[in-house]
């Protein structure tokens, strides 16, 4: 038996029937319907209560009872038919936490999770609306839905209950104009086989379009010769639509105005020329969303500086153990000597042979260079030669060479004569190393050797001056 639910025009709660005859469900039919028996009597006497409050109530009941069940006959009814059976198995239809709006981003999709209270047999086809500041179809788009008409509809499979995730997408476009802030509100309407949750907020799903990060980072800036070359992380956003810098200085710092460059959304480098070298220069860069600046990087300095010149490099001389140059008996440390320009270098000197008699050696530099040799330090100007007796023949003697600037190559000759030395004669070949190339530590220690030396020569000096004359 299929329940009928009758409501008289302008009294809605009037009168409830059950027909005898097989009615189709949801049907809704207009009719005159003839009420008889109790429920006529039922119905004038309802509506006779109604007016028996005022006196002369009973007679006026009376009079009324006769005059609805006559009027009664002819009543039109709206009634509305629905089977009691699938009436209590219509599933409920939710947006599930429909009240939290969800934030979502450009080049992004999203599931819309659907709740529905029963487990049906066969499919559901859910009925929505589209509205909000967003534009579907420009801004997003959403899986079986018709833009033009702001409405769409999804499919919930049979048998399932509860979350039903896999209901539909919206997806959330990338374009070049800035949509943050926008909205998408989807919105269930009535529809066949479903109800709509008896919250309203139930009902209505809420989408907060935000803009797709555009914020410069990594920002990095390296100094050249009147120039600063800007370097940043890129941003993977493919609307940007162009950069701008700007540059400061002073203290405090003054800005000047934001310069647009040539730029892509995958530009991640820009070249500052025309600035001023020995100057600190500030910087920041930003990015562009359409018309929108996007958010000032964070600030970075350079400053540009002059190009130093590349000095010929000369490729160091390896030392060597002390050697007999010659089968005459003239002893040296080393056969080659390496001294920096503008610096000090040094070598040792003695006989092999104890001499018949005082042997003299003369030092001097061959080459037209700026080279110097001086073997006594303690006397003024530069000394050149060095005196070798029976006593002291094979203890060694300093000689001290000074380079001046210009770097290069060398000849240090050795004459010796007298006491069975006659015309012997050795070199030494200096090379003369760019500042850069010297080897400190090589060069420190000679110094520190050839201190000694000197050192001791004035203690044997005084010691000499003193056994000559014990009185002085």
């Amino acid at each position: 038996m299929r329940a009928a639910r009758l409501w008289l025009p302008g009294k809605g709660e009037a009168l409830a029937l059950i027909p005898r005859h097989k009615l189709t469900t949801s049907d809704h039919v207009s009719a005159r319907v003839a009420i008889i028996g109790s429920a006529a009597q039922r119905l004038s006497g309802s509506a006779a209560q109604r007016l028996s409050g005022s006196a002369g109530g009973k007679a006026r009941q009376g009079k009324a009872r006769q005059g609805f069940a006559a009027a009664a006959l002819s009543l039109p009814l709206l009634f509305t038919l629905t089977s009691e059976a699938t009436a209590q198995n219509v599933p409920t239809v939710a947006f599930y936490f429909a009240q939290v709006t969800r934030n979502l981003t450009e080049n992004t999709d999203h599931v819309v999770p659907i709740n529905i209270s029963l487990a049906t047999s066969s499919e559901v086809v859910v009925d929505y609306t589209i509205s909000g500041t967003a534009t579907c179809g420009t801004d997003y788009t959403i899986s079986d839905a018709d833009c033009a008409a702001n409405t769409g509809n999804f499919t919930i499979p049979a048998g399932r209950s509860g979350l039903a995730q896999e209901a539909f997408t919206v997806r959330v476009l990338a374009d070049s104009a800035s949509d943050g802030g926008e909205t998408i509100i989807l919105t269930l309407v009535d529809g066949t086989g479903y109800t709509r949750s008896s919250v309203p907020s139930d009902s209505q799903y809420t989408i907060l379009v935000e803009e797709e990060a555009a914020n410069i980072t990594g920002l990095t800036a390296t100094a050249g010769n009147g120039q600063v070359v800007l370097s940043w992380s890129d941003p993977s956003n493919s609307n940007i639509t162009q950069y701008q810098y700007r540059r400061g200085t002073g203290s405090p710092l003054a800005w000047g105005s934001w310069s647009t460059f040539p730029s892509t959304a995958t530009t991640t480098s820009y070249t500052v020329t025309g600035l001023s070298n020995g100057t600190e220069y500030s910087f920041q860069v930003r990015a562009f969303l359409g018309s929108t600046a996007q958010p000032a990087s964070a600030t970075v300095t350079a400053t540009p500086v002059e190009p130093v010149e590349p000095v010929e490099p000369v490729e160091p001389v390896e030392p060597v153990e002390p050697v007999v140059l010659n089968d005459a008996g003239l002893a040296l440390s080393a056969v080659s000597l390496a001294v920096a320009s503008g610096g000090q270098g040094g070598f040792s000197l003695k006989l092999d042979t104890v001499p018949t008699d005082t042997v003299t050696v003369t030092v001097a530099v061959s080459d037209d260079s700026d080279l110097t040799v001086d073997t006594d330090p303690l006397r003024a100007g530069s000394q050149n030669t060095l005196v070798f007796t029976p006593e002291n023949w094979n203890t060694e003697q300093e000689v001290m060479v000074s380079a001046g600037q210009e770097a290069g190559v060398a000849t240090v000759t050795i004459n010796a004569s007298g006491g069975g030395y006659e015309g012997l004669t050795a070199a030494l070949r200096v090379t003369v190393l760019a500042r850069s190339q010297t080897d400190a530590s090589a060069t420190a220690g000679w110094q520190v050797r050839f201190g000694r030396t000197v050192a001791q020569q004035v203690v044997d000096a005084v010691q000499d001056r003193f056994s000559a004359n014990p009185q002085a």
